[in-house]
């Protein structure tokens, strides 16, 4: 299975990898600092596409929104802000939204969720 993550922070990107690598094998991590992320998800086709909401050469809620009109990935948003925010991205199209830092635990159980179905929040 495919995931992009896009997060400008290196630590934060390879925390939310390492998470992958050592709680879901199978997942393919890839990941990208904004620019390029609309042509690695048209090549590379991730079921699952981490989003940080505070990168800073995008548009986030129009990257969601492109992302909607080129794939079905799922798509987990990552709010450092919170409310107002977490609400636009959801109605952007992300699948479920969660406050950065990232609560490891709920990540994984909620990466669960995304892909044995049920309730996403």
């Amino acid at each position: 299975m495919n995931v992009l993550i896009i997060e400008d922070d290196l630590e934060d990107r390879e925390s939310i990898g390492d998470i992958f690598k050592k709680h879901f094998s199978g997942f393919g991590v890839s990941v990208d600092s904004g620019c390029n992320c609309l042509d690695i998800i048209r090549k590379n086709k991730p079921e699952l596409v981490v989003l940080s909401l505070s990168i800073r050469n995008i548009d986030c809620m129009r990257t969601i929104e492109k992302i909607r009109n080129i794939s079905s990935a799922q798509i987990i948003a990552l709010s450092e802000k919170g409310c107002p925010e977490i609400i636009d991205a959801l109605e952007a199209g992300a699948s479920i939204c969660m406050r950065k830092p990232v609560n490891y635990r709920e990540f994984v159980a909620r990466v669960g969720v995304l892909f044995r179905g049920g309730n996403h929040d």
